[in-house]
């Protein structure tokens, strides 16, 4: 994996930060308008409580993505690149399932409609999954540059290990 494959994969993990924001807007939206027992979606706490996981999901995915840009352009070797963006596509693998599967719930499981636009975002989620957030592949890049960079000896609070 060279410089330019991470900086295109950190590059797909904004954009997959932009699909989740405009999941969670919209889902807002559409909970907002739509209603049920003749109340909003939006009233019903456990709708609330969902939409705010969403949007906590979407901060979290925001500073990860940030997190490997930075250790990316920090980056000097072969192993700190690998890192860089792999622990970025793990966190986001799993951030944008949940809030992808939130937002299909929310629109009562008609987000895999193509009659709605978060159709489009859902498989957006699917595709990133698939081409760049395997939890098993990110999880084996991150060991293996922690491994050959020999950070796992050593703690910035307790020192050395022996």
């Amino acid at each position: 994996f060279d410089r330019l494959q991470a900086e295109i994969a950190v590059a797909e993990q904004w954009f997959e930060v932009g699909s989740m924001l405009v999941s969670t807007e919209s889902t807002i939206r559409y909970v907002s308008e739509r209603r049920q027992f003749g109340k909003r979606l939006a009233d019903f706490q456990t709708v609330q409580t969902a939409v705010a996981e969403m949007a906590v999901a979407c901060e979290e995915a925001k500073a990860s993505a940030t997190l490997a840009a930075l250790a990316l352009d920090a980056a000097t070797s072969d192993a700190q690149i690998r890192r860089a963006f792999a622990g970025g596509q793990l966190r986001l693998g799993r951030l944008c399932e949940q809030v992808a599967s939130s937002a299909v719930q929310l629109h009562g499981g008609m987000g895999v409609s193509e009659e709605l636009p978060i159709a489009a975002h859902y498989r957006q989620s699917i595709a990133f999954r698939s081409r760049n957030a395997t939890a098993q592949s990110a999880r084996k890049i991150m060991a293996d540059a922690v491994i050959a960079s020999g950070q796992f000896a050593t703690s910035a609070i307790m020192g050395e290990f022996e």
